[in-house]
């Protein structure tokens, strides 16, 4: 007798494991169920202890796979599986603030009366949440050898050339702006056009006229003279931003001087410089 109800318990053991499906979730945990339905990316089933009970649903991305009564496995890869969510890739998030140098840049006034190398540095603060706006303020240094007030290049045609003249003089430019970006911060490469004001100063040769001599260099000692300008500034960009901190640019900035004043000859006050064009490369960190 007791042999039988041994028997009969291991039978009624046997008998239920065998109606019943297993479900291996992703965190460890294994389910015993009725598996109803397996859609796409969903799996209908009911628990097995309340097969009269509810249908519950669950997803497949959940789900490492299914053990059926009849033995067969449904394995889910979701990898390969392009039905079921996928993983967003992490996006880059680039900073606000980028600081340049300009370690090569070249000026060239219109009229020909300019035709300086240059170097500086620039501030560009980028706005608004897909950062097309953009406040930038590049600071610069032109270096020219023996300009006159004209833009015009000493000769050494005269034997009363002074030797003064060949010594190199600096301008210093700030052109503070604004730019627009045509494309969102999330491209790597972008054009931007922009404008704002531009203030240059510096010193030049001065050559007294002789008005006896009716000409330059009749051996009056060549002075230095100082000047000051400013005018409107409209500058076009290509930015490439080649990592999360690594940033490259090519400026091409064209400048409308409005007023320039010399102290020296109040003759020349009123000379203006004609139009011209400041183009280079940035090399900048953005953080």
């Amino acid at each position: 007798m007791k042999k039988t109800l041994i028997t009969f318990t291991i039978l009624l053991s046997c008998i239920a494991s065998q109606g019943q499906d297993l479900m291996f979730k992703i965190g460890g945990e294994i389910m015993k169920v009725k598996i109803k339905t397996v859609n796409p990316t969903t799996v209908i089933f009911k628990r097995f202890d309340n097969q009269e009970g509810p249908d519950y649903t669950i997803l497949k991305k959940d789900l490492i796979k299914i053990l059926y009564e009849s033995g067969l496995t449904d394995s889910f890869d979701h990898k390969k599986d392009g039905t079921l969510r996928k993983d967003k890739k992490k996006e880059v998030h680039y900073g606000d603030n980028i600081i340049s140098v300009i370690p090569g840049a070249f000026t060239k006034a219109i009229d020909g009366t300019m035709s300086d190398l240059s170097v500086g540095v620039s501030y560009e603060r980028l706005l608004g949440k897909n950062k097309k706006l953009a406040f930038y303020l590049p600071v610069s240094v032109n270096f020219s050898t023996g300009r006159d007030y004209t833009g015009n290049i000493y000769l050494n045609t005269s034997q009363y050339i002074d030797p003064s003249i060949y010594k190199t003089y600096r301008t210093y430019f700030i052109m503070p702006s604004l730019k627009y970006y045509t494309a969102s911060d999330k491209w790597p490469a972008r054009y931007a056009i922009g404008g704002g004001i531009f203030a240059g100063f510096g010193s030049e040769p001065y050559d007294v006229y002789n008005p006896t001599m009716a000409s330059y260099n009749t051996g009056e000692p060549i002075k230095d003279q100082s000047f000051f300008m400013y005018g409107f500034v409209f500058n076009n960009s290509i930015n490439i931003t080649l990592s999360k901190h690594f940033y490259s640019a090519l400026d091409f900035n064209l400048c409308m001087p409005l007023v320039e004043n010399r102290r020296m000859d109040t003759s020349l006050a009123d000379l203006i410089l004609g139009p011209f064009v400041q183009f280079g490369v940035k090399l900048g960190f953005r953080f």
